[in-house]
């Protein structure tokens, strides 16, 4: 399912790019740089690196995945808030970097708002939670019952401060009446490798954790 999915999106993108492509013949002329806010591993990665190429072919010109991690996506925002408005800089960032960075980083030197201008929504995804094998819970009220009784608390993992995988823990913290340790991370490939190593025993993520298609 999620490879039909994937197919149907990038018929889209390219049909969409036809159009564009008809309606100003001149763009693009050269290579077009698409920024991840992530490391390699994370689910913007791997999404950019399955559309990139058919995407460039259509287009008639290369696209450059470049990853830019840190701050929760903020380097990578910063770089294309303040490049050329030319369509030849792009971020492939998430939702929750976009609304919610503003309100966890005071002094940002670009307005999310303002100076990112939306182009298409790709992919929705997901939130699992995951745990490294050696915890001894079988599902989420085991899990919970657990971490209650865990003296430390349990360390998860998530991609950054405000990050969308940290919220989600925070809430299900707040409401199993828990306590848990934070590990920000700079993407989902590290926090993955991070639980699979038990640096940290829970994490939530979307295609980073996943190693099989469970939707199909």
């Amino acid at each position: 399912m999620a490879v039909l999915r994937l197919r149907r999106l990038l018929a889209a993108l390219l049909a969409l790019c036809a159009v564009a492509g008809a309606a100003q013949a001149q763009y693009p002329s050269r290579p077009i740089r698409v920024l991840i806010p992530q490391p390699p591993g994370g689910a913007n990665d791997n999404i950019a690196r399955v559309i990139g190429p058919p995407l460039g072919d259509a287009l008639g010109q290369p696209l450059i995945v470049e990853n830019r991690p840190g701050a929760n996506g903020n380097l990578a925002m910063e770089i294309v808030a303040k490049a050329p408005p030319d369509g030849y800089t792009l971020l492939l960032g998430a939702d929750a970097q976009i609304v919610v960075n503003p309100h966890f980083y005071s002094q940002l030197s670009f307005d999310t708002l303002r100076d990112l201008a939306p182009v298409a929504s790709l992919v929705n995804t997901q939130m699992v939670l995951a745990a490294n094998p050696a915890l001894p819970v079988k599902n989420l009220q085991e899990f919970i019952d657990y971490a209650r009784r865990a003296r430390p608390p349990l360390a998860y993992g998530s991609i950054g401060n405000g990050s969308l995988h940290h919220l989600v823990m925070e809430m299900l913290k707040q409401r199993a009446q828990i306590d848990l340790l934070h590990v920000p991370f700079k993407g989902g490939g590290p926090a993955t490798i991070a639980l699979l190593a038990g640096e940290i025993s829970v994490a939530f993520g979307g295609n980073s954790v996943r190693t099989r298609d469970t939707a199909s």
